[in-house]
């Protein structure tokens, strides 16, 4: 099958609920990172007081953000005047089983931002 039509509500429901979990992983995660950060700059803080480095230096990246690409298809769904939407296995992929392009390295930047350090 390379294509589906579904109900324009049905699919507005789908895509608002990917995007409030979305939401909620991401705002875990970047606590989880100011925490993590925060810790890191202190011990490096530390160490610069007490004449113990020469140089610091911390890589850290914070998890990204793909609300966006939620609200797009949210307003555009609202915006058409479409009872259905013709989805393709892409688009069907990314709006409903919440398994976008950049849904990899997502999962990667979370989960550097999740686990103890």
């Amino acid at each position: 099958m390379k294509t589906v039509t579904v109900e324009k509500k049905w699919l507005l429901e789908q895509v608002l609920i990917n995007q409030e979990k979305h939401e909620a992983t991401f705002k875990k995660a970047y606590a989880n990172y100011c925490r993590k950060l925060g810790k890191l700059l202190e011990e490096h803080l530390t160490k610069v007081v007490e004449g113990k480095t020469d140089r610091v230096y911390i890589s850290e990246s914070p998890p990204t953000k793909h609300t966006k690409d939620y609200k797009r298809v949210v307003g555009m769904l609202t915006a058409s005047v479409d009872d259905t939407i013709d989805l393709s296995a892409d688009e069907f992929s990314s709006y409903v089983q919440d398994d976008w392009h950049w849904k990899q390295e997502w999962s990667t930047s979370i989960a550097s931002n999740m686990g103890p350090r």
